[in-house]
Order: structure tokens, then sequence, then C-alpha cells
């Protein structure tokens, strides 16, 4: 283990040398380099979300933090992956969400909330 973090429901996140080494790997492929400086920002988004949903396709182990942010006048959705194991949650990936819409928003059903910030609405994020 390499540090842990708190999260939006007070619960740890544990982040792993691996996990990062494999975010910044994944990041790296794809040619989307600029948001590995966004790592130093997790403490943040996973304390203060946009949304938090179970993922579709794996709704007992995978949550999927979301957080908006507006770069270099774009705008992008980043997505901090979270699975669950043994009721520990530990840091998986780390990336854009490249439709700017939460994973799964088209699939019915929808992914379920956990949380949604007050500010926004779920129609925000393609739900």
């Amino acid at each position: 283990m390499l540090y842990t973090l708190d999260d939006i429901f007070a619960d740890i996140v544990y982040v792993t040398a691996d996990g990062i080494a494999y975010i910044q790997d994944s990041l790296q492929r794809k040619r989307q380099t600029m948001f590995i400086a966004y790592l130093s920002h997790l403490p943040r988004l996973l304390k203060q979300p946009d949304i938090v949903i179970q993922d579709a396709t794996s709704p007992d182990d995978t949550l999927i933090y979301y957080k908006a942010l507006h770069l270099h006048q774009q705008s992008y959705l980043l997505a901090t992956i979270i699975k669950v194991q043994h009721q520990l949650k530990f840091l998986y990936n780390f990336h854009p969400q490249q439709s700017g819409k939460v994973k799964g928003y088209r699939d019915l059903p929808k992914p379920t909330i956990i949380y949604l910030n007050p500010r926004h609405k779920a129609r925000d994020f393609g739900l």
C-alpha cells in the first residue's frame, strides 16, 4: 500500500503503487498524459465528486466517482474507478470519460446513482 484517502462516504480508499503505475501507463498509452497531473487531486475527487454510480457492468464490486473538469476551454468528466473487495475500497483506474456522460448512460437499466452533488441533476450526466 502506498497511502490511503477518505471518500465522500467517510470510507478509506487504498491507493497502491501498482494502481498508480497502471493508471500512468494506461494514460500514456492513450496519449492522455495531461491527466496524470490530476492524480494529485485524488483526495478532492473522492471527497467532492459530482456523481458516484455503481458500474452497470459490475455493480457488485465497482464504483465510479465522477468530477467535471474545465481545462483549456474544454470540459472533461474525470472518472475515478474504485474496486470493492471484502468491503475494502481500492483505487483501480482513473481517466477522462470520453463520452462526457457517465458510463452506461445508454444502457438499460441505467446505472444506480449512489451519490449526486446537490448542485447537479442526473440529466447533467446523461441519466
